[in-house]
Parts: C-alpha cells; sequence; structure tokens
C-alpha cells in the first residue's frame, strides 16, 4: 500500500516569520516507509492558498497541476520497481523525464538513443551518431518504414561501390539493427506492424574479418635491435612497443592502467579493459610472466 501526498514539511521549524519558506515536499507513505521528496519552497500562507483552499487564479491551478504531476510520477515508479528500494525510489524520481521522439524518423530515434542510453561508452555514441549521418547523407529524412530489407541491400551495395570496407558496411548496419530492436522492445515505440528487415529472410549481416597486417620477425628484431635515435624520446618509444610486445601484445590503455598490485609474484596479471564491457561471460585474467626481457623493458 502507497500513498503520496504534496505536503509543506515544517518538521523541526517554529519560526513565526509568515515570510519563512519551508520545504514543498511529496511525502510519500509506503507500508511502513515515509520518504520526503523536495520539489519546491513555500510558505505557510502559499500553501493554504493555493492547496488548501485551492485558489483558482492561473499560477495556482498549473502549480497544482505541476505537482499532480510529481504525484503521477511516484505511482508510476512505485507500481514499476520490484522489490521496493528506499534509494532507487528516490533516484528515479530525480532523474530526468526523458521526452521519447514524437516520429519514427531515423535520424530522430538515433539522436534519441545517443542522448539516453546509458551503457554506451562516448567512443560508441560517436559510432552511432557516424552511421546516422550516412543515413541521412545517403536518403534524407528516412522513416523506420523505409528500412527494408531491400533498402539494406540497396544501401550496402552503394557503400561497397562509394569504395567503403566490408566491417565498416557490417558495422553500420549492425547500428540500424539495435536502433530498431531499441524502440520495438524496449521503448516500444515501433509498432507491432512493423515489418522486420533483419534476420532469417530479411537482411543478413555478414560476419566479416579482415585480414590483419602483423610484423614479420626480421621486422621485430631490426626494432629490438635498434641503437640509432635521434633523441630519447623515441628511445622510450621503443621500449614501450617492446613492453607491449612482450606482454603478449597488450593494448596500450592496459598498459597505462597496469598498477604495482597486479604483480604477482613472477607474473603480471591483469584484465583487459576492452573485455570489462564486451564480453558478460568467460572473462579471463592475463597472465604475463615477469622474465628478465620484460624487466629491461621497463627498468630502461
Amino acid at each position: 500500500m502507497a500513498k503520496f501526498k504534496v505536503w509543506l514539511d515544517t518538521r523541526g521549524k517554529t519560526t513565526a516569520d509568515k515570510k519563512y519558506e519551508f520545504n514543498l515536499t511529496v511525502r510519500a507513505c509506503i507500508k511502513s516507509d515515509i520518504i520526503y521528496l523536495n520539489i519546491g519552497k513555500m510558505t505557510k500562507q502559499q500553501f493554504e492558498r493555493i492547496f488548501t483552499k485551492k485558489a483558482t487564479d492561473t499560477y495556482s491551478i498549473e502549480y497544482r497541476e505541476k505537482c499532480n504531476g510529481y504525484l503521477t510520477k511516484c505511482e508510476n515508479i512505485y507500481s514499476e520497481l520490484k522489490p521496493f528500494s528506499r534509494e532507487r525510489f528516490r533516484e528515479l524520481f530525480y532523474e530526468k523525464d526523458k521526452q521519447l521522439p514524437g516520429t519514427l524518423h531515423l535520424k530522430g530515434l538515433f539522436e534519441y538513443y545517443i542522448e539516453n542510453y546509458d551503457d554506451i561508452k562516448q567512443k560508441t555514441r560517436d559510432h552511432y551518431r557516424t552511421t546516422m549521418n550516412v543515413l541521412e547523407t545517403f536518403h534524407k529524412g528516412l522513416t523506420v518504414g523505409d528500412i527494408t530489407t531491400d533498402f539494406l541491400k540497396r544501401f550496402a551495395k552503394k557503400k561497397k561501390e562509394e569504395g567503403c570496407s566490408q566491417s565498416t558496411i557490417d558495422s553500420h548496419s549492425r547500428n540500424i539493427r539495435r536502433i530498431i530492436n531499441y524502440f520495438i522492445y524496449e521503448v516500444k515505440l515501433i509498432p507491432k506492424t512493423y515489418e522486420y528487415p533483419f534476420g532469417k529472410g530479411g537482411f543478413s549481416i555478414k560476419s566479416f574479418f579482415p585480414k590483419k597486417l602483423v610484423l614479420k620477425n626480421d621486422e621485430i628484431k631490426a626494432i629490438v635491435e635498434l641503437t640509432d635515435f635521434d633523441n630519447p624520446y623515441q628511445e622510450y618509444a621503443r621500449d614501450v612497443w617492446l613492453l607491449l610486445y612482450r606482454c603478449n601484445g597488450i593494448n596500450f590503455v592496459d598498459l597505462l592502467r597496469m598498477r604495482w598490485d597486479n604483480i604477482k609474484g613472477e607474473y603480471l596479471i591483469f584484465f583487459r579493459k576492452k573485455t570489462e564491457t564486451t564480453r558478460k561471460n568467460n572473462i579471463k585474467e592475463i597472465t604475463v610472466p615477469i622474465t628478465p626481457k620484460v624487466q629491461i623493458c621497463w627498468i630502461s
């Protein structure tokens, strides 16, 4: 059982000053728990005029409607918050309301997702923005209804003809699929009558793995044995490269995150930053033996 009411919080205040402002709150009584959610400031006289006597001037009516919106928000949060959490209830109440797109224009859906979806990095947001711009250039004013199997095939063919790599085309297609899935299954803005263009019988996104360019053994040896440097910075850069190479080819970001407590006996043990957000299962530690060659790299 939960009750929500607009309440002037005068607890602990005994001032007789008529101009003194108290906290205007939503008083949430949820079972045996009472939560006060501040929504403004108001004097006793203002509260009595607007909420007790229900003044009929435009300002008072609009202010009551605004506060009724807070009550409705509390009811919606409570009905969906299972199990109930006092901290999470307060957090959701103060969370800024997200205005859903008013149309099914693809650009608007992309913009909403980029601005409001929390579990993606800035680099990923930038990539979605690139896909949005590419689509707008290809066909301005696209709506969800325009994204059909035939459209996706034409889009992929055109990008290929323009010299885009297969991996780039696939990444744009995956972004389009993610946006459509998000507004079908999570936000539920796209109507059920929409004919889904991906999957069996529709457009298939290829699994393309481009060939990686690697250094040959003699090229690696030349770097290791390099002694001719124009300045100390070049030698330092070579030493950093060697350390990355001898630590199983780790990334720069993994090296920058390295701490002394990553040293466990005769090994460096750490997690790759990349797998922290890209993998949910089978996250493995990287173990690097601290060989004399590794020690030389970081000592130098």
